[in-house]
Order: C-alpha cells, then sequence, then structure tokens
C-alpha cells in the first residue's frame, strides 16, 4: 500500500524508487507521478514508526502496551525499529499465529486482512496511522458497535 501512496519519508533512495516502480507496475493505479513531500504536508501519509511511537507514549501508553499491527508487512529496513525501541509487545498474524495456523491462509490476503480486520475491530482502542479503507470500515464499525475507543491522529497537525 505504501507504493500507492507516494510517500518515502525515511526511506531509502534505493527503497523509494522500489515503491515507485511497483506504482508504475500497476496499470490501473490512475495517479502514478505523485509529490511525497507535498503529500506529507498535506497529511496525506501514513505515519512513521518514530511518529507513531511519540504519539502513544505522549497519549500516556505505557511501554508494555500490546500493538497488534493490522498493515501487513511493514516497508524500509530497519524503519519498525524506533517503534520497537519503544515499545517491547508489537504483534502481527504472523507473530501470533503458527506457520501451520496460517498455512489455511497462504494464498488468500483476505482473509488474512479479515483475521486483521477482526483484530482491529476487538481491541481495546484502535489507532490507525493512516486512513485507508480498512481503517475507516473499522473506525466505522467501532462506533456501531457502540464508539468503543478509536483514535484518529492528525496526521497534518503531527508533521508541524
Amino acid at each position: 500500500m505504501l507504493s500507492f501512496t507516494g510517500c518515502a519519508h525515511n526511506l531509502t533512495s534505493n527503497e523509494a524508487e522500489e515503491l515507485q516502480q511497483m506504482r508504475y507496475d500497476v496499470n490501473h493505479w490512475k495517479e502514478k507521478d505523485i509529490d511525497g513531500e507535498e503529500k506529507r504536508r498535506q497529511g496525506g501519509c501514513p505515519m512513521t514508526p518514530r511518529e507513531t511511537a511519540l504519539l502513544l507514549k505522549a497519549l500516556g501508553f505505557p511501554s508494555t502496551t500490546n500493538i497488534y499491527i493490522v498493515a501487513g508487512e511493514t516497508y524500509g529496513n530497519g524503519s519498525m525499529k524506533a517503534l520497537y525501541d519503544e515499545f517491547e509487545n508489537i504483534f502481527t498474524h504472523s507473530t501470533l499465529a503458527t506457520e501451520e495456523e496460517l498455512e489455511t491462509f497462504e494464498n488468500y490476503q483476505n482473509r488474512l486482512a479479515a483475521l486483521d480486520y477482526i483484530v482491529a475491530l476487538e481491541s481495546d482502542v484502535f489507532v490507525y496511522t493512516y486512513d485507508g479503507n480498512m481503517a475507516k470500515a473499522v473506525q466505522g464499525h467501532r462506533r456501531f458497535e457502540g464508539f468503543r475507543k478509536t483514535i484518529n491522529p492528525d496526521r497534518y497537525q503531527l508533521i508541524f
């Protein structure tokens, strides 16, 4: 997903080029030329792991907080270090389930996304760092279920 946002903040130049190439390789993706820096200044980029760590700490979440990442694989060599340095309990479906349990999902990315959706829906607090389709769906579902605590950071204000 990061390749389609055009955002490459904190990535190496090789990683940024790789993301751009991914975007160009998808024929049906309409927006190819994206000024990632301008988009970031407008609040249109996902928060970085460092920004996420700072936000969670500022909101008073202790370093022992369990964090479940629903974004799938994170992109960028060492990009998660800042978050791991501040929070010790970071999980994904790959770290919580055994290889055996995940085999049934292997060729079905939508099923993995559904698993992530359920975890996000049932979490005590849902903090989303990018307002993509999944985040919007989870936010709406959580409201429907009785206004479960959901935090939508203002990414525009956060970068200034």
